[in-house]
C-alpha cells in the first residue's frame, strides 16, 4: 500500500518514512501542499499522513480541508501530525477538516472536551457512511 508522508520537518520524515517502509507501506514524501493535493487527485495514494504546519501555519488542516471537499475517485485516510498538545487543537481537528472532522480518534483524548469531539465525530461519521 502506498502512503503519502507530507511533511517540511526532514528529520522527522526520515523517521516515519523508516518505519512506514519496514512495515512494508510504499512512501510518496512531500513538504509542499500544493504537491501533496496533487498527489490525493491523481488517486496515488487512499492514506495521508499530513503536518499541521506542512508548509505555513494551518496547511495541513487546509489541505485536509480541501480534500474532504472534493469529490475524489475514493475514500481517503487523513491522519493529522502535529507537536500541538491542548485540547483545543485536538478539538479543532478534529471538526475543522471537514463533514465529521478528521474521523480520527487520538489516543491523548482525556480532557471532556476531548471525548465530546471524539463523540460527535463519530456520530457524524456513521451518518456519513
Amino acid at each position: 500500500m502506498r502512503v503519502l508522508l507530507a511533511d517540511s520537518d526532514k528529520v522527522g520524515t526520515r523517521l516515519i518514512k523508516k518505519t512506514l517502509v519496514a512495515a512494508g507501506f510504499e512512501v510518496i514524501v512531500t513538504d509542499s501542499s500544493h504537491e501533496a493535493e496533487n498527489i490525493v487527485r491523481e488517486g496515488l495514494c487512499r492514506l495521508v499522513l499530513v503536518d499541521w504546519n506542512l508548509d505555513g501555519p494551518d496547511s495541513g488542516l487546509r489541505f485536509c480541508q480541501n480534500v474532504r471537499q472534493e469529490e475524489l475517485w475514493g475514500y481517503v485516510y487523513l491522519i493529522l501530525l502535529t507537536e500541538r498538545d491542548d485540547s483545543a487543537h485536538r478539538v479543532r481537528g478534529l471538526h475543522e477538516p471537514g463533514p465529521g472532522g478528521s474521523r480520527a480518534a487520538h489516543p491523548g483524548a482525556r480532557e471532556p472536551r476531548d471525548r465530546q469531539a471524539e463523540g460527535r465525530s463519530r456520530l457524524l461519521r456513521r451518518r456519513l457512511l
